[in-house]
């Protein structure tokens, strides 16, 4: 309890000694400055920042740090540098509600796709009006079976695909938004993004008993062989499998076949690069749906 007035008495007796001393500390570090200056360097330059990797080094050496914190920690760097269109849905996935649907019809669509909220559109998907939730459909206070879901419409945000991953997490959590429609460079329609998108870049996968358990990456280890789904990112293809395949105009190993055919895939269609044999195992619409991805021997 007496510690205050210790500081007190002694705050006199440090302010002399701080006075005293200063010629000395003043003389000291002009020295220093001018031997730093006989090397060529500028005593003023302040040091620059702790580059990411020093900062990567002091988290892996952290002996407080569980491993799933370490992994965590490095998942927010890498997310830092990725960008919204890296990770969202895309337009050709996505499920589309028309403003001029009825509830009762809406209800239906709703129960065979099973997500909670559906943009909705006006005759096109570049023409998105906003998004209904699944609770709004079943609340018979609100609109009646036949009546039209346009009633229903909640506000939707929008952000340009080039947006970073951070900022987009932050400006969603800020505005109460769960789900947003993501822009390519024409100002149409380019996909959707959830906050559960943008968050489980951070954290991993969050699965629900509604989420399909179907793996991205089915790996036969007698074989060696990968099956895998069209959609995954190149990025995570050689984070989870160590397939390494060149980068490009793409973002998805579908897009990579696409690119490598110079035109929309068929089934069997094999492409062969880098000691990599791709084969098409099936479509899904205009798409490459699975591959099977083998290492020639």
């Amino acid at each position: 309890f007496r510690t205050e007035a210790i500081a007190l008495a002694s705050a006199g007796i440090i302010d002399w000694l701080a006075k005293l001393f200063r010629p000395i500390i003043w003389l000291l570090s002009k020295s220093t400055d001018f031997v730093v200056r006989m090397f060529g360097l500028d005593p003023a330059e302040q040091r620059t920042q702790i580059s990411e990797e020093e900062l990567l080094d002091l988290v892996a050496g952290h002996a407080a740090l569980s491993d799933e914190e370490r992994d965590i920690v490095e998942e927010v760097f890498n997310a830092s540098e990725r960008q919204v269109h890296e990770v969202m849905v895309p337009r050709t996935e996505v499920d589309f509600m028309d403003a001029s649907l009825t509830v009762g019809k809406a209800i239906a669509l709703a129960i065979d796709k099973a997500h909670s909220r559906y943009p909705v559109v006006r005759g096109s998907s570049d023409e998105v009006i906003g998004f209904i939730h699944v609770r709004d459909l079943l609340d018979t206070s609100l609109v009646s079976p036949g009546g039209k879901i346009q009633e229903l419409v909640r506000n939707i945000m929008f952000l340009p695909g080039t947006k970073g991953i951070l900022p987009a997490l932050t400006e969603m959590r800020n505005q109460g938004q769960h789900v947003a429609i993501v822009l390519d460079e024409y100002g149409g329609t380019d996909g959707i993004i959830t906050l559960e998108d943008l968050v489980e870049c951070l954290i991993g996968d969050i699965r629900d008993e509604y989420d399909d358990q179907t793996k991205e990456i089915a790996h036969e280890a007698r074989t060696g062989d990968f099956e895998i789904d069209g959609l995954i990112s190149i990025e995570e293809l050689l984070d989870e499998a160590g397939i390494e395949i060149p980068e490009g105009p793409y973002e998805t190993a579908s897009g990579f076949v696409m690119h490598f055919l110079g035109r929309i895939p068929v089934e069997n269609d094999v492409v062969s690069i880098n000691g990599l044999r791709i084969t098409v195992l099936s479509m899904e619409g205009k798409r490459a749906g699975q591959l099977l991805i083998s290492r020639n021997a």
